[in-house]
């Protein structure tokens, strides 16, 4: 029996981003940083229909890529720096979608 990955169209449902979306740090004002984008997590959610609909969109049509991320550095008291990078919002969103898939009904045995 072959096995056919699901289809992104049931994977990223306009109503599965929404829901992602819902349960967010971003969504929740509690969100970092904006990414390479600029675009701030109260950015997003200002304009969230038109936002999620772009994704919905890009997810469909297969032309959804991952933006550069961005560095910022962090001092670590001792003199050394700690590098954090910081994807978009907008990518932290497709990457909350993928963990949730992947992570419901245990499809890769792992309990987080």
């Amino acid at each position: 029996m072959t096995h056919h990955p699901p289809k992104p169209r049931v994977i990223a449902s306009k109503s599965r981003l929404r829901d992602v979306w819902k349960s967010s740090k971003d969504a929740q004002g509690r969100g970092s940083s904006p990414g390479s984008d600029g675009i701030s997590p109260k950015q997003f959610r200002n304009s969230l229909e038109k936002n999620l609909e772009a994704v919905h969109q890009d997810i469909q049509s297969g032309t959804y890529t991952f933006s550069p991320l961005k560095a910022f550095p962090i001092s670590k008291g001792n003199g050394k720096i700690r590098l954090i990078c910081a994807p978009t919002v907008r990518d932290r969103l497709v990457q909350r979608l993928i963990v949730e898939h992947l992570i419901t009904g245990d499809k890769l045995g792992v309990k987080n």
